[in-house]
């Protein structure tokens, strides 16, 4: 049976807000357990914020000086209008996500993945943040 490792935080920093690093722990679990992979976006399709399984999964930290596109993770999305003129998630994107059981997605080292993608409006109409989850199919 393959494992993979999970990396959960017990602790907060001084602040409170993010979690030690000094505290983070592996826990193994089965490869049939893996979280829901999240990722947040604004309106031009920079990620502003992910999650663990992120991180595990596309390989890179959403931490770093340099903005990332998430073009370069779903390179389908390029050219297309992400947010609508009524600062809605574009329909494209649902019609993208619901045209094929599973889409194929990247790896910030190339490797290829598929899962099911669900696009959702994030935060207020001033914010136009979208959320995207992918449910990878291991």
């Amino acid at each position: 049976m393959h494992l993979i490792k999970k990396f959960s935080a017990t602790g907060k920093s001084a602040t409170g807000n993010e979690p030690d690093v000094d505290h983070l722990r592996p826990q193994a679990y089965t490869r049939w357990e893996v979280d829901k992979i999240k990722l947040y976006f604004d309106e031009r399709g920079y990620i502003t914020d992910s999650n663990t399984a992120a991180h595990f999964f596309l390989g890179c930290s959403f931490l770093e000086k340099e903005a990332l596109h998430i073009t370069r993770f779903l390179p389908q999305l390029k050219g297309l209008r992400l947010i609508d003129e009524d600062g809605h998630v574009n329909d494209c994107l649902h019609d993208l996500a619901e045209s094929e059981e599973y889409l194929k997605f990247y790896s910030f080292g190339g490797m290829v993945h598929f899962g099911r993608v669900r696009f959702f409006q994030d935060g207020n109409h001033f914010e136009k943040r979208i959320r995207m989850i992918i449910i990878p199919r291991i």
